[in-house]
Formats: C-alpha cells, structure tokens, sequence
C-alpha cells in the first residue's frame, strides 16, 4: 500500500533528488518513485560521475540518495565530499550492510538517515523528505 504525500513537506523548485547507485534497476526504481511526485531526478552510476555532475551544477540542493557501496569511491567517501563542498545536498545513505558502527561513521560523515535495503518504498519517501526539508533550511538560513 502506499502512503507517500507528494503535497507533503513544500519542496523548493531548485530542489533535485540525485540517485547514486551501480546498479540501474535501483536507479530507475527510485526514479519512478519520486519523479510522479514532480521532482527532478538525475541518476548517476558512481560517486565520480555524481560528483562530477555536481560540479557542473550552479548551485546544487537537494537530497543524494547515495548507496554505501559503490564501484570506485564509496559512498563514504562521497558523503565526505559532499559535506564538505555541497552544504545543500542532504544525503539519505541506503545500504544493505548496515550495522551499528557503520550507522556511526555515515552520520559522522554527513549522512542524514540511513536507510536499510531492502527498504519500504514509504520509509524511502520519508527520508528523502526529512532530507529535502534540511536542505530547504540551509538554503533559506545560508547555514553551510
């Protein structure tokens, strides 16, 4: 059954959801989630192309749903980066190798939730809202 509010949580017309995952049918999957719901969404196969992506960007905010693990940089790594160069890109981690200290380490290192694969479509919505609503007042604050 789902739940998810596209109404839900006023998000900005600057805001982009960024996929970062290897494999495609999760890229496409969450994609069809959330591009109803009217955001944009740009998918990336690594933390490379997404940081490069990022790069060409003006003035990037929104929220990266970037997997834990990656081909090439891992999404620590990434989630590094970005907290220290995309104030407004606010990270949902998602993974299926989650446990405590690797829960401690992707907070420690910027993420904002983590979410566990396999996840609820809805538990995935509500993440990325919570993220887009971070991002939103970042923006509005200039807080970095």
């Amino acid at each position: 059954m789902k739940v998810i509010d596209c109404a839900a949580d006023g998000k900005s017309d600057r805001a982009t959801i960024f996929i970062v995952d290897d494999d495609c049918g999760v890229r496409e999957s969450i994609k069809a989630l959330l591009e109803p719901c009217g955001f944009e969404c740009l998918a990336f196969e690594s933390g490379e192309a997404f940081l490069d992506g990022l790069r060409q960007q003006v003035s990037p905010c929104g929220c990266a749903v970037l997997d834990l693990r990656l081909k090439g940089m891992s999404g620590l790594a990434v989630l590094r980066e970005l907290r220290h160069s995309y104030p407004y890109v606010v990270t949902v981690l998602v993974t299926a190798f989650a446990d405590i200290k690797l829960v401690f380490d992707a907070m420690e290192s910027g993420a904002t939730s983590v979410v566990a694969k396999p996840y609820r479509d809805q538990e995935l919505w509500e993440a990325v809202s919570s993220c887009l609503a971070i991002a939103e007042e970042r923006v509005a604050s200039g807080k970095r």
